[in-house]
């Protein structure tokens, strides 16, 4: 069976824990913070989704094909020094996809006023911990190749594997496509890594 995050854990500076699905007000407020990610869909063509918050509570959140709604997390970030724990951030996992042994990093967002203070790079940090000390061989996530924010995140915080791309063939301005990277591979005594995979395009 596979394992899941827990419901509740901790950084230095942050707490990540599931929310109340039957809280309307929370749900109100993850929909929110989530609605504030509308700027990359310049990045990654994605159109905001006006009930994405309601449908992962009610069970109806996306899944990989075959996938089960039990193994799909949505988990709210806060700073531990604010005693109401207002969500700065939000973290949705899919634990064994696309193998058993592997945790799928499906969106990290942190609020852009939040962002550069290090609860990023701690999430990332503390997540592949859990998910090691859990049994996962690897960490994955997929980055639109416009976000070079993000491409830069991931890539300093360890998921230098490229497993995988997606996406429009050509660069346009209405062209998108993703590079999926992993945790997963054989770095270098300089810190590189190896970048074979294979490839959807």
């Amino acid at each position: 069976m596979v394992k899941l995050l827990p419901a509740r854990w901790e950084t230095e500076r942050c707490e990540v824990a599931s929310f109340d699905a039957d809280d309307a007000a929370a749900r109100q407020a993850l929909q929110a913070l989530y609605e504030k990610s509308s700027y990359m869909a310049a990045w990654d063509g994605r159109v905001v989704e006006p009930d994405y918050i309601d449908r992962i509570a009610e069970g109806r959140g996306e899944v990989p094909p075959g996938g089960s709604q039990d193994r799909l997390l949505l988990q709210r970030i806060a700073r531990k020094d604010d005693p109401e724990r207002r969500p700065i951030g939000l973290l949705e996992l899919y634990h064994g996809y696309p193998h058993e042994r592997s945790l799928y990093i499906g969106f990290l967002f942190i609020d852009p006023v939040e962002q550069g203070n290090g609860c990023g790079r701690e999430i990332a940090s503390r997540c592949r911990e859990l998910a090691l000390g859990l049994g996962y061989e690897e960490a994955r996530v997929a980055v639109a190749l416009k976000n070079w924010p993000a491409l830069r995140f991931w890539i300093r915080n360890g998921y230098r594997h490229a497993t995988k791309t997606a996406g429009d063939r050509l660069f346009g301005e209405d062209a998108y496509a993703v590079l999926e990277l992993s945790t997963s591979g054989v770095e270098t005594a300089d810190g590189t890594s190896s970048m074979e995979g294979e490839s959807d395009v």
